[in-house]
């Protein structure tokens, strides 16, 4: 390892993303030392004996999944009872039963690929005179047509710590390439 070389600037970018959370190591010190903020020395980030500690997406906890959900619908703050919360070994959904206009509203946040799935559903009453429907809103991803909704929910998840795909790197490849280690509290 040449700790003399200049710093990675794609990996510098990378890090500038996880920018004041407190989550960047050096292989020089053994983990010897806590994690210090990604807010120093600007000039040194991307050096090839540093690497951010994340969480898995497999950790998050049901307050910032409700908070996800939330933010992907556009939905005020609402009584976090209304939600109900399905955790599977590869994803966790999150449901929000909208009484007032009989919907539920739905996100599927794919632990693996950082994928949110989006989606409305009606069903109707015998009284309604609405018909049933559900609207797939979209899924929010790398390739999202809603780049906002995506760009907003990787800024969240950085936000608190979590692993999530930079550009083309997906979180398997940061961790093969030493740029991140993934610490997984569900085992």
């Amino acid at each position: 390892m040449n700790f003399n070389q200049e710093p990675d600037p794609i990996k510098g970018q990378f890090f500038a993303n996880y920018w004041g959370i407190k989550c960047l190591k050096s292989k020089l010190v053994n983990n010897q030392i806590p994690s210090s903020k990604v807010d120093t020395l600007i000039n040194h980030l991307g050096r090839e004996d540093q690497f951010l500690e994340l969480k898995s997406l497999a950790d998050i906890t049901d307050e910032e999944i409700i908070q996800l959900c939330m933010m992907c619908h556009n939905l005020p703050e609402v009584n976090s009872k209304n939600f109900l919360i399905e955790k599977q070994k590869d994803e966790i959904h999150c449901s929000y039963i909208d009484k007032s206009i009989k919907a539920q509203r739905h996100i599927c946040l794919n632990f693996k690929y950082a994928t949110i799935n989006c989606n409305l559903h009606f069903d109707k009453d015998r009284d309604d005179v609405a018909e049933s429907f559900k609207q797939n809103i979209g899924e929010i991803s790398e390739s999202s047509t809603r780049v906002v909704g995506y760009i907003q929910s990787l800024d969240y998840l950085r936000q608190n710590a979590y692993a999530v795909p930079f550009r083309d790197l997906s979180i398997d490849k940061l961790e093969k390439m030493e740029w991140i280690k993934v610490i997984k509290k569900n085992l």
